[in-house]
């Protein structure tokens, strides 16, 4: 255990160390979160290729995948591609990337949909509608009966979720690299 780190059981029974956030130590948050299971983490698996997925655009740290379950126009899912469970295990580097990468795929979704509003919206914890143990950032146009859709949706083939990316791919603005990597810099002068 570390020390300053209350222990908490776990629902399965095990004894984890507890995590406190601001206590001015980077491993350490107050609250766990009840996660699902992660074993297989479907993300990883469409990173790695060993099942079929859409990705609009992918660098050395996220990747903006087109879902196969279109809540909005233009329903995609901005990850990292290191596996991270939620957004407060994001290293600085990966915080810069995925909201970089969320706003250029708001503007792809703007430009290619027309829609009068996007959703941004994301995840921790079971308790707050996390279904998949890797974090996500959801970016949707509004439908056009406003807002998006929350309940069962329709399961789209990839073929579909291509064309989604065929639509939303000449509205994708250009990765802004030096400004991420300034952050990246940054960010690293601050952990030390």
């Amino acid at each position: 255990m570390t020390d300053n780190c209350v222990p908490y059981r776990r629902a399965d029974g095990l004894l984890t160390p507890g995590r406190r956030l601001g206590a001015g130590r980077r491993d350490c948050w107050v609250v766990p979160l009840e996660l699902p299971p992660d074993d297989p983490c479907w993300f990883c698996r469409y990173l790695a290729g060993t099942a079929p997925y859409t990705i609009l655009e992918r660098d050395d740290i996220t990747a903006t995948l087109v879902t196969f379950e279109q809540r909005g126009q233009g329903h995609v899912l901005v990850i990292p591609i290191r596996h991270v469970n939620t957004v407060i295990d994001l290293a600085p580097q990966e915080q810069w990337a995925v909201m970089d990468a969320v706003a250029r795929a708001t503007r792809a979704i703007v430009g290619a949909f027309d829609p009068s509003g996007v959703a941004v919206w994301q995840n921790n914890g079971m308790p707050a509608h996390q279904t998949v143990p890797h974090v996500h950032v959801h970016v949707a146009g509004t439908l056009v009966s406003g807002g998006t859709e929350w309940g069962p949706v329709e399961r789209l083939a990839t073929s579909v979720t291509d064309q989604i990316s065929a639509r939303l791919q000449p509205h994708l603005p250009a990765r802004a690299d030096a400004l991420l990597v300034r952050f990246s810099e940054l960010s690293e002068n601050d952990a030390g």
